[in-house]
């Protein structure tokens, strides 16, 4: 589920902050069907699954998980590798999948999955039935696709822009966030842009992008961009040090009005070319014409006549991202 910003009735918590939607609409499991018989279940309620299933409630039991990292899975009790313990301090405990194997009931019910390293498997044949799920779990929705690939276009095409994932969090992490977007700034500038450690410190020590620019250039390589976007700023000179740059960038993020937050002015600073997602649907100084399909995003509704736009740009965003040359960014912490 995806959480709405939305006020619901105190008694239900974040019941109504969501919507719920079927598996199949989230992702094409069609090959993961074959490995696993699934049932798709439209309501949340206990006596649809006695019913349908033919269960009587001693057959069902609730896995004590109260918690979205309540416990961790573990196959073997061999000791975790650095990368585990990177993982494994999230969850409050572990359970042996033996554990649960050994459990006699018909069916368990599980509160969360969350969490992409709840599953710490050694056992070759776990692995190999957990890779294939993975990349089973193929997000599909043709709709979506042809709204990213409008504004991947844009963009100069698949291939042709940068990628970059910059997660800031809730106000809690706020605190911190100029030190991570400063470390990430760096790893994009070195890994995806090729530019040395000198040349960034020579870049930073500037106060702005176009004190940065030795001459004002509007003749610099624009990388296939539309002829529909500009550039916020004048590109820098094709024999400057700093002309990889030029290559346009494409965030998504989780931050309000990323143009004018000061979170993310480090990278439009110093970035000519940065776009958001938000930049593209609507005329603006940057944009001439809106990208005609993420209409869709503000007609979508769901059966009850709820806007789903709230829950589908996400995805939207990412499929952008996903599109670049290469992605960058804020750490998963799942």
């Amino acid at each position: 589920m995806t959480f709405l910003h939305k006020r619901g009735h105190k008694k239900c918590g974040l019941f109504w902050k969501a919507r719920r939607v079927s598996w199949s609409w989230l992702v094409g499991s069609t090959h993961l069907s074959s490995l696993q018989p699934l049932i798709s279940r439209p309501i949340q309620a206990r006596s649809w699954l006695q019913a349908n299933l033919d269960l009587s409630p001693v057959e069902i039991y609730t896995m004590p998980d109260p918690k979205r990292r309540s416990f961790r899975i573990l196959d073997s009790r061999e000791k975790d590798t650095p990368e585990d313990l990177g993982h494994a301090y999230k969850f409050a405990k572990d359970l042996q999948l033996s554990e649960i194997q050994a459990i006699p009931h018909r069916l368990l019910e599980f509160g969360s999955l969350f969490g992409g390293t709840r599953l710490r498997f050694r056992k070759e044949l776990h692995v190999k039935v957990l890779e294939e799920s993975k990349l089973a779990l193929n997000f599909r929705d043709e709709m979506l696709e042809r709204t990213s690939d409008a504004v991947a276009d844009r963009l100069g095409g698949r291939g042709n822009y940068v990628g970059l994932h910059l997660r800031i969090g809730g106000p809690s992490e706020f605190e911190g966030a100029p030190e991570r977007n400063e470390e990430i700034f760096r790893k994009l500038c070195t890994k995806q842009y090729g530019l040395s450690n000198a040349t960034i410190d020579r870049l930073l020590s500037h106060e702005s992008q176009e004190d940065a620019l030795p001459e004002k250039s509007n003749r610099a390589d624009r990388h296939q961009l539309s002829s529909t976007l500009k550039c916020l700023y004048p590109q820098y000179p094709a024999d400057s040090a700093f002309s990889p740059l030029n290559t346009p960038l494409f965030i998504a993020t989780d931050v309000p009005r990323p143009r004018s937050s000061d979170l993310i002015q480090l990278f439009i600073k110093h970035f000519p070319c940065t776009f958001f997602l938000s930049d593209f649907f609507d005329s603006n100084s940057l944009n001439q014409l809106p990208v005609r399909e993420l209409e869709f995003l503000e007609k979508a509704v769901d059966e009850e006549g709820v806007k789903m736009r709230p829950f589908l740009e996400p995805f939207v965003d990412a499929e952008v991202t996903a599109k670049a040359r290469n992605v960058s960014g804020s750490k998963i912490f799942l």
